[in-house]
């Protein structure tokens, strides 16, 4: 195994830890709400707070762009692959929904049907209905191979438009 010596191997290192913290923070939205309060009581320094903030900025951030690329991603794949451009598009909501949702609530949302419903209660529930038809396709597209997706790939073209307008939508909704 090659050594890393000098700059590089300090990058690396504070990449790898970055990234480590980054996967480490699983708050809920009521433990940061735990922390928020041992901050107004004096108990932590607010900048504590501001290094969740922070931390979570970065994780939403990082989930938008891995909602872009799979928006990129399902309109290549339209024209080979109806099936998977579907389920890119709807992954690409997921994201774009689940990074919006970790700004606004400040905790972690995973659970398919969770997203969905907070989606609902935070934005409007045409974000949820959207989410959720799409997964619908989706769960049609990647399990049933007998599924009709003829009507569906007709308009394949105006629906990654659409699951590219809810990505916007979301990110525009917690845009610093």
């Amino acid at each position: 195994m090659l050594a890393m010596e000098g700059a590089g191997a300090r990058d690396m290192a504070e990449t790898t830890s970055r990234r480590e913290q980054l996967r480490a923070l699983k708050l809920s939205s009521e433990g940061y709400g735990q922390l928020c309060r041992l901050v107004d009581l004096g108990t932590l320094q607010p900048s504590a707070k501001q290094a969740v903030d922070g931390l979570y900025r970065e994780i939403a951030d990082a989930r938008f762009a891995l909602a872009e690329a799979r928006i990129r991603e399902a309109r290549l794949l339209a024209s080979t692959s109806s099936r998977a451009a579907i389920c890119a598009a709807y992954y690409a909501m997921y994201h774009a929904g689940r990074a919006a949702l970790l700004i606004v609530t400040k905790g972690e949302v995973d659970d398919k049907g969770k997203v969905e419903v907070q989606l609902g209660k935070q934005f409007g529930q045409e974000f949820a209905e959207q989410l959720a038809a799409r997964r619908g396709e989706r769960n049609d597209a990647e399990y049933d191979p007998l599924a009709d997706l003829s009507g569906r790939e007709d308009d394949l073209a105006a629906r990654l438009d659409q699951a590219e307008q809810f990505v916007l939508a979301c990110r525009k909704k917690v845009a610093p």
